[in-house]
């Protein structure tokens, strides 16, 4: 896969295949956050949206993308299209799961996002249970699991203060995961602080979605 380095490869294997708005957000050096026109994307508009790539990998500003495609013009949940990706944002190192990222961008010395790819599309309920768990599992950002959720951008830069760091894969595979394999996964570092966070009723519902038995985890939670 040595093609993803390049921008548009990257973002690709998110969207192939798809049509609807994405979005491609800047954060200036001043810290200011520019959320930019949303762009169209199909089979039609491909080389216009690479037009407009190759632009913001020569800015000076912070480049993000959001792997989801939307129906809307607003990058909202209510217009988020179904995915097949999970991802996770972590600052002090890659995610310890025994679901190793289908691929893995390096974003600074020490931060990392991670993406796994699932065998199955799964609806945003799914998809917004299973990525919370995966994110709830690790030092990641806790808020980073919605379908919203904006990434930096492969083959552009991360700036930061008075120094700079390409984006770059720093690892990638063709591993593909059920659904229920990566909801296991993640459960081997649970918490009972997830339950209280979650909410017992939805922790459990999120959970049973994936063919996990609450009562596998009721004896660790009531400790």
């Amino acid at each position: 896969m040595e093609t993803m380095q390049n921008s548009y490869n990257f973002v690709n294997q998110f969207w192939e295949g798809k049509k609807g708005y994405i979005f491609l957000p800047r954060l200036t050096k001043d810290g200011g956050w520019i959320e930019g026109e949303p762009i169209f994307y199909s089979e039609s508009t491909i080389d216009d949206v690479w037009e407009e790539i190759k632009k913001l990998q020569k800015s000076e500003d912070n480049v993000y993308f959001c792997p989801n495609v939307f129906t809307g013009k607003k990058r909202m949940n209510k217009y988020a299209k179904s995915t097949q990706w999970l991802w996770a944002d972590t600052d002090n190192g890659f995610v310890d799961i025994p679901c190793k990222p289908t691929v893995l961008v390096q974003t600074s010395e020490k931060s990392y996002q991670s993406y796994w790819k699932l065998t199955r599309t799964l609806d945003n309920e799914e998809h917004n249970a299973l990525n919370r768990i995966v994110n709830w599992s690790q030092e990641a950002d806790r808020n980073g699991w919605g379908l919203t959720k904006v990434l930096r951008l492969v083959g552009t830069n991360n700036y930061k203060r008075d120094t700079s760091f390409e984006v770059k894969v720093s690892h990638s595979n063709d591993k593909i995961y059920t659904p229920e394999e990566m909801m296991k996964s993640a459960l081997i570092h649970f918490d009972k602080e997830w339950v209280k966070n979650f909410g017992k009723g939805k922790f459990i519902s999120a959970i049973e979605m994936f063919d996990v038995e609450w009562e596998e985890y009721e004896n660790k939670y009531t400790i």
